[in-house]
């Protein structure tokens, strides 16, 4: 495809889409709204300790982080 040209003049803009059957208005322009709001679940799950080995806080010395 090559671009031989830019079309500017209003009149033939909107001839051209009449004539292949599109539309010559632009849609109209809604209103932003915010985004959906997930839903949360008030009940908290508690999840078995599946790997104690890997509690790094097990053993720590209070004295050395203070």
């Amino acid at each position: 495809m090559l671009l031989i040209a830019f079309i500017l003049d209003l009149p033939v803009i909107e001839r051209i889409l009449q004539h292949i059957g599109e539309p010559t208005e632009p849609p109209a322009v809604l209103p932003a709204r915010a985004p959906p709001q997930a839903e949360l679940d008030s009940t908290q799950v508690t999840v078995p300790d599946e790997w104690p080995e890997m509690d790094q806080s097990a053993g720590a010395r209070s004295e050395i982080w203070e």
